[in-house]
């Protein structure tokens, strides 16, 4: 009864959706049948090419649209969790700074741990030693030097990462300690495990996310974020993970690892904290952009760049790891 009227109707019409491909037959059509399909371009179909952070008309393009082509709009997802990505949290477990002020090691070691399973595409939840990198807050690890600091005179987290890396927890076990040099230097073997050097992971690289445009130069700048804000900060977390950053009005680091779109269209952040699981989401805390200005009040975020190495003792490794 049909015959070939969808042949034909494909031959006779310049374009025609086959298989879920727009094609075009460019005449060649021998009995009803186009005998040369010609796959239409993204700007011949008037589409946008999607970045890989962005969604096509508010959904996530298929994975088998390897030409992120969208017949619509390419925008920037109105959330985003690395608590559920592809159904998985990707970070590693809450921890509790009790009443010391170490937050300024909490939240770059929470990233740290985050960046190392998004790295190896593993749940590692490594559990690091915070207490290390507060005992070495104002000295390098075990030297006398102070070689990982930044222009402003700030402590590189990051920098001594990826030049000493970061041990295991009971390397150097915390103990709610701040770092009191030069009265008390606890970045010594008194504090740390004398074999931390075959425990640790590192990071090749580190770079900063400047909000303000007067904010850091140099070569450790990833990315200058522009009058776009907060659109930078959301693109690059959906890109490169989660980023050691938090409140200067409140004076707390913390790991940034999501937003979420409020009622009134107002950014959300989501920030894992590390005031233990009896706080907020389970540990985890949401503040709208507009709480706070955002050249002033939201620290520049940092974060760890791979490729990540694991200990030189494989003993250290975690049960499963796959280098």
């Amino acid at each position: 009864m049909y015959g070939n009227t969808l042949s034909e109707m494909y031959c006779k019409k310049n374009l025609w959706v086959v298989r879920n491909k727009v094609v075009r037959c460019d005449n060649d059509c021998v009995d009803g049948v186009c005998k040369k399909e010609t796959l239409l371009t993204c700007q011949e179909q008037n589409g946008n090419i999607c970045e890989s952070y962005q969604v096509c008309n508010g959904e996530v393009l298929s994975a088998s649209n390897t030409n992120r082509c969208c017949l619509g709009q390419c925008k920037i997802p109105s959330s985003f969790d690395w608590r559920n990505r592809h159904g998985e949290n990707w970070n590693s477990p809450v921890k509790d700074q009790g009443s010391a002020v170490t937050c300024r090691s909490f939240g770059p070691t929470g990233v740290f741990e985050a960046q190392i399973n998004l790295y190896f595409n593993q749940h590692l939840d490594l559990n690091l030693s915070e207490q290390m990198l507060e005992d070495c807050m104002f000295r390098d690890f075990l030297s006398e030097t102070t070689v990982c600091r930044s222009k402003e005179g700030y402590d590189l987290s990051y920098c001594k990462t990826q030049k000493w890396g970061l041990p295991d927890e009971l390397c150097d076990t915390y103990a709610e300690r701040i770092s009191q040099f030069p009265t008390v230097n606890t970045c010594t073997l008194n504090y740390v495990c004398d074999d931390w050097s075959l425990r640790v992971w590192k990071n090749s690289d580190y770079k900063w996310y400047a909000i303000h445009p007067n904010d850091r130069t140099g070569d450790d700048i990833l990315g200058r974020v522009s009058s776009a804000y907060p659109d930078d900060i959301k693109r690059y977390l959906i890109k490169n993970g989660p980023m050691s950053s938090g409140l200067v009005s409140w004076n707390h680091d913390m790991a940034l690892e999501g937003y979420e779109t409020g009622v009134n269209g107002e950014v959300v952040w989501i920030f894992k904290n590390s005031l233990g699981t009896q706080s907020g989401e389970d540990g985890y805390i949401k503040t709208r952009a507009n709480d706070f200005e955002y050249g002033t009040e939201l620290n520049d975020p940092i974060q760890p760049q791979g490729p990540f190495t694991p200990p030189l003792n494989r003993s250290y490794w975690p049960i499963g790891f796959i280098n």
